[in-house]
């Protein structure tokens, strides 16, 4: 690895939807106070028109543009965005969220602090699909969950005590991170999550003894819209499904290390289950979702076993659109060459 490659920061988006949000992630790299970036846009196929042409019309050397000619999904394109970087840092912003322009000095000051951890977490501002502050209940949790940084010192956090943290609640916001590629390639993304596909990856981490570093300031604008009663419930039941089965997961992973707070949390996963209840009440839920959503919120911590966590992830996989294994398999077939660059041919 080169000098260069260990200095630059490599800013990659996993792209599927409308042009005019990504625009605005795009100008948010641009806008960084810090030049020493490369951004790689991933367009998970079918490629929508106007993306590559608009990439290319910034006429700046560090940006390019990819194209998967097969769509490989949520899990998929992000393994895909993961082997296709080349620099020791990598953030994965998504194509509706903005970097604030100091985001990359924030971040580097979080690897001085500690250069060999797996990830730095900066704080975020939340916004609306207005880009105006905001602050619901999920984002006040994930606040009360965080590790505490009252200092305004970064905090390094591992072993059971990081882990059974982000079982208690997922206080991150996975766009915002920027891991260490070399440490992330090494245990790469589960195939057979979709929601909760930062968790498992975290929790991967630190099962395999990584650390990672907690920042105060902020750095990052984190965008959530407004969907109907319906829709969020109805993705929030089969979330929680997906959920269960990591957290069994885990769970059993946790045992045999003797973490015992992991383990308490992944079995019991209280704040999962609170907001399972939450969501269940809320009228115009749809009858079938609403049960779903109880169920999940009345499960008893012992009810899912490691088998059945299995069985769970077996029969959720297969169902997909494209299957695990096919789908990772497309992702590391497509060689980092075929891209369409938007910038020199040396940007990597």
């Amino acid at each position: 690895m080169t000098a260069g490659a260990e200095r630059t920061v490599e800013f990659v988006i996993p792209f599927v939807g409308e042009l005019a949000p990504l625009r605005t992630a795009v100008h948010s790299v641009l806008s960084q106070t810090d030049p020493s970036w490369t951004l790689t846009v991933v367009e998970d196929g079918p490629q929508h028109a106007g993306a590559s042409e608009w990439l290319a019309s910034l006429g700046d050397h560090r940006v390019r543009h990819v194209l998967n000619p097969v769509n490989l999904g949520v899990a998929g394109n992000f393994q895909r965005c993961l082997d296709i970087a080349s620099s020791e840092w990598v953030t994965f912003i998504g194509c509706d969220d903005e970097l604030l322009p100091t985001y990359l000095d924030t971040v580097r000051r979080g690897i001085a602090t500690d250069p060999a951890v797996a990830a730095v977490i900066p704080a975020v501002v939340v916004m609306d699909a207005r880009g105006r502050r905001r602050s619901g209940l999920t984002d006040r949790a994930k606040q009360w969950l965080r590790p505490s940084v009252s200092s305004g010192l970064p905090v390094v956090i591992d072993g059971d005590d990081a882990l059974a943290s982000l079982l208690h609640g997922n206080w991150c916001y996975f766009p915002s991170i920027c891991w260490r590629r070399t440490t992330v390639s090494g245990v790469g993304f589960r195939q057979d999550l979709t929601v909760t596909v930062d968790l498992g990856l975290l929790a991967d981490l630190l099962l395999a003894g990584h650390r990672l570093t907690v920042l105060a300031e902020e750095a990052f604008r984190y965008r959530r819209h407004p969907s109907s009663v319906t829709s969020v419930a109805t993705r929030d039941a089969d979330r929680f499904t997906e959920e269960v089965a990591l957290f069994a997961h885990l769970a059993v992973q946790a045992s045999a290390r003797r973490w015992h707070r992991s383990e308490r949390a992944a079995r019991w996963h209280v704040t999962s289950r609170l907001n399972a209840l939450v969501t269940a009440v809320k009228p115009g839920v749809p009858a079938a979702s609403r049960r779903a959503l109880l169920a999940h919120a009345t499960r008893s911590p012992s009810l899912l076993t490691a088998p059945q966590a299995e069985l769970a992830v077996t029969q959720r996989s297969s169902t997909a659109a494209a299957s695990p294994e096919s789908t990772a398999s497309a992702a590391r077939a497509m060689p980092a060459a075929s891209a369409s660059s938007t910038g020199s041919p040396g940007v990597s």
